[in-house]
């Protein structure tokens, strides 16, 4: 853009900022690394920091790595690609709450990146999984649902019953899911470079 205004810069505790989602007047900014931040932004020149969620993992020295987050009511779910992706109540958002990790379907090992909630679907882009449906009808416990095919699915988009898959260097899909069950390819377009984000 051009004749933009700096407003000001902040430090957040949290590394390789990844996603930023809003929900309400707290913006929450995801991190490769130490976890994911809580900013009030009542005032949205003077953002306050509210809380760093961390979960440890591994050896209990690091905080699991947060990728992409998607927020359903007060329930916030985080992507950690092969690590899966985790449930926190956030109704407090200066103290979120991790409940678990989602239950991955049977016997599978997916890298998740991109998720999307709309209606009561969770979908979770797993690469060359495609996309992962878990329904969140119990936003504290998802459920596996079902698979949509994809070559290298990093995130989704919707427009009303559209859902648009973003398929890395194999460009975008359109598929009508008016009957989710029935999932109905639109359109398959390749694009230069390759697409992740909407």
């Amino acid at each position: 853009g051009k004749n933009l205004t700096v407003h000001g810069r902040y430090d957040p505790q949290n590394r390789e900022l990844l996603d930023v989602k809003f929900s309400g007047n707290t913006m929450i900014i995801t991190g490769n690394l130490n976890g994911t931040e809580f900013y009030d932004i009542s005032d949205s020149l003077t953002p306050i920091h509210l809380a760093n969620l961390e979960i440890p993992f591994g050896n209990q020295n690091r905080a699991l790595p947060n990728f992409i987050a998607a927020i359903s009511d007060t329930i916030l779910y985080l992507s950690s690609r092969q690590r899966g992706i985790a449930i926190f109540i956030i109704s407090d958002p200066s103290n979120p709450q991790y409940i678990a990790m989602v239950t991955q379907p049977a016997g599978s090992n997916y890298s998740y990146d991109g998720l999307t909630v709309h209606d009561s679907t969770l979908y979770a882009a797993a690469h060359e999984h495609g996309v992962i449906l878990f329904n969140i009808s119990s936003p504290e416990s998802p459920s596996y649902y079902g698979q949509i095919t994809a070559e290298n699915a990093w995130g989704t988009a919707f427009l009303y019953s559209l859902l648009i898959i973003l398929d890395g260097y194999f460009g975008f899909t359109i598929i009508n899911i008016a009957e989710l069950s029935n999932p109905i390819i639109i359109s398959e377009e390749l694009t230069d470079g390759a697409t992740k984000d909407l």
